[in-house]
């Protein structure tokens, strides 16, 4: 695959996607669900459990509330149904027009169902306006002497032999049947709030339902059922037309997967006037006619994708690794849809320490981004049975497991909570890597974890694989500036990730990247202490992944600590740009001189051994091949030189080309880079 060609052109609308994504990418029902409309005949509910007007109760006490009350209990299900990646069995009833999972809500606006920060959440909205629950011996005439129709709003679960597309799911119905609909307005303005005539109206009543549609058990792995909303008569009640259909948002939202975060919506509405799904998520109209889905005998109905999600561990590889492997194709959505190169950046920024919204819940980048799951965040902010917070004095809970543990046998207890929305994942450099190299089809899928890391598409080099990170001295100063060419001790074809933090006396000024070719690519971000670099290709001995530039110490030292590289750390890295001795610790491996080198010349070094220990000096050629060994024995501590005179181990003189010279010894490696010319 060639990175010139694909790459460049993502990078060229990175800028769009980083705005275009914190509204759009991350909505768990967005990818959840879309919205359609179908043709069925409404049917009113026969023989359900009518819900009293008794029960429908103010939210901090238990006093009717017959205008804007919600349930005062749950109602169950009668089975399980996955929503905004949560598992519920049970939701709550409000006389406004709506079912909520997320408990008891009192309100009567209808614009709160887009509102990204306030409540209700988690909720199946038929026709959510102000309305009025009318029964008989509490409400008898209206200001206009006129008879109001008893209101009944009744629930029921069906069984699978009732499903109407006969793929036997069960499914929970609420009817709201003769509700007094958005009751108190002018009749002659409708629309205005500020009318001094508005006052109750008793011929404004609608009948609608929700339907709750369990997983169809036949093909979805998972539980996410389909959601429809059902429209019956409005205004015949009393023989008179006088119905205030404006004003009453229908759809769904969800609920902030982190603290003080937004909720996403779908706006049934929108889509019934524009035929736009991506409008209707961000649109806020409201009605305007009856019913809503635009003629008699239509329904809106939310079709899910079925994919599944296993409870603990998310989908940061874009459900491909969980979903079972009997599901049909069609469910199976194209990794490409959950990662992007806004990732990579917004993955790179955030671990180099930048100021950057970096949402790692549920179908955030950081949830998409750790495509390999090194890690595992976990919080709460409610438990199972909503009487609890795992926000303590406003810090969240957080716990964390580290691979390769796959189960859901913790190492640390967990909350006892009710959405695998809080499971928190640590994106890193490496991960940045993989994504670019996935994009670039050089991987064919996104891996789970390390020990399922796929092979890489090209050739390979056997023997020197990189394993650290070599830091070059390229000879570049402004007074105590100095650019340091970032290298790999071996070569690479797949995905490389890269962290280093500025030790004390050094300060990172910036860091570049070389421009990309048909073999590779780069990108690396800077912060005040830490460079994140990710880089996809073919990479050799000697091939620059990234520059940075740095503020040396007066000595002209400039260290690095908690180096890591491909998610191991490597240790602390010291480059001494005056080409001074070493600091204890160290391997330090001084420039070859000459370079290049003739037939008749002979390459020097020197290097430094930190401790005692066996020393190992090889030369490779080009494609990783052994050419000589030039020492294999015991070595004291001290500093050394070494000599390479361009032969390869029959004594040969070896053809023109560059060449690797590796050093390893005590646990440590460097490589040097030399030139061979006629």
């Amino acid at each position: 695959m060639n990175f010139k060609r694909i790459l460049p052109g993502l990078l060229g609308g990175v800028a769009l996607m980083l705005l275009v994504s914190v509204t759009k990418s991350e909505a768990q029902i967005w990818t959840e669900f879309t919205v359609a409309i179908e043709n069925r005949i409404y049917e009113p509910l026969v023989g359900g459990t009518q819900i009293p007007r008794s029960q429908f109760v103010d939210l901090f006490n238990n006093f009717v509330n017959p205008d804007d009350g919600v349930s005062k209990t749950a109602i169950p299900l009668g089975f399980e149904i996955e929503y905004d990646g949560q598992l519920f069995t049970q939701a709550w009833v409000s006389i406004n027009g709506f079912a909520s999972f997320e408990g008891r809500f009192i309100t009567n606006d209808p614009f709160t169902l887009f509102t990204p920060t306030n409540g209700p959440n988690l909720t199946l909205a038929a026709y959510f306006g102000d309305h009025y629950y009318r029964a008989p011996g509490f409400d008898f005439l209206d200001p206009q002497g006129r008879a109001f129709t008893p209101t009944t709003i009744s629930w029921q679960t069906n069984p699978g032999s009732a499903d109407p597309k006969g793929l036997n799911r069960r499914s929970f119905v609420v009817e709201w049947e003769n509700v007094n609909i958005n009751y108190f307005f002018d009749p002659v303005n409708p629309d205005d709030p500020f009318s001094p005539n508005r006052q109750a109206q008793a011929p404004s009543i609608a009948s609608f339902q929700v339907w709750i549609f369990e997983a169809d058990p036949n093909t979805a792995p998972s539980k996410k059922g389909t959601i429809e909303f059902h429209y019956g008569d409005a205004g015949t009640g009393s023989g008179v037309s006088i119905v205030k259909f404006s004003g009453a948002s229908v759809g769904i939202e969800d609920e902030p997967a982190v603290p003080n975060g937004n909720t996403t919506w779908i706006n049934a509405v929108t889509y019934a006037e524009t035929g736009n799904q991506i409008l209707s998520r961000s649109d806020t109209r409201l009605t305007s006619n009856w019913p809503p889905s635009g003629l008699p005998g239509r329904i809106f109905v939310f079709n899910t994708d079925g994919t599944a999600g296993i409870r603990g561990w998310g989908d940061g590889d874009a459900t491909l690794t969980q979903v079972d492997p009997n599901t049909p194709p069609n469910v199976r959505a194209d990794q490409r849809l959950f990662v992007t190169m806004a990732d990579v950046i917004r993955i790179l920024r955030h671990q180099a320490g930048r100021p950057v919204e970096f949402d790692s819940a549920i179908n955030r980048h950081g949830y998409h981004g750790d495509v390999n799951h090194n890690g595992r965040f976990y919080y709460s902010t409610s438990n199972y049975d909503n009487t609890g917070d795992s926000v303590i004095l406003g810090t969240v809970q957080r716990y964390k497991v580290f691979w390769p543990f796959k189960s859901t046998n913790e190492n640390l207890p967990l909350p006892n909570d009710n959405t695998f929305n809080g499971f928190f994942f640590d994106a890193d450099e490496f991960d940045a890597s993989l994504i670019m190299t996935y994009l670039a089809a050089k991987l064919p899928g996104l891996p789970w974890l390390p020990d399922t890391l796929p092979h890489f598409t090209g050739k390979a080099v056997a023997n020197v694989n990189a394993s650290d990170i070599v830091l070059e001295n390229s000879g570049t100063k402004t007074g105590r500036l100095v650019e340091i060419p970032i290298t790999l001790n071996g070569y690479s074809n797949g995905a490389v990730g890269v962290k280093l933090e500025a030790a004390k006396g050094t300060r990172i000024v910036d860091v570049y990247t070389p421009e990309a070719d048909i073999y590779r690519q780069s990108l690396a971000v800077a912060g005040e202490s830490k460079v994140s670099i990710a880089a996809a290709g073919q990479f050799k001995p000697g091939d620059v992944i990234a520059t940075v530039i740095v503020e040396t110490t007066e000595k002209g030292e400039a260290s690095f600590e908690n180096v890591i590289f491909n998610e191991k750390e490597t240790g602390a890295k010291k480059l001494n740009v005056n080409n001074t001795d070493a600091a204890a610790g160290e391997l330090m491996l001084g420039l070859v001189s000459p370079n290049p080198i003739n037939v008749n010349a002979t390459a020097s070094f020197n290097y430094t051994v930190p401790t005692d220990s066996r020393i190992h000096i090889r030369v490779f050629d080009i494609l990783g091949k052994e050419i000589a060994t030039i020492a294999d024995g015991e070595a004291v501590a001290g500093t050394y030189t070494a000599q390479w005179s361009g032969r390869d181990e029959n004594g040969r003189q070896v053809s023109p080309g560059m060449y690797m010279i590796r050093v390893e010894a005590a646990g440590r490696s460097g490589v040097a880079r030399v030139q061979v010319v006629r």
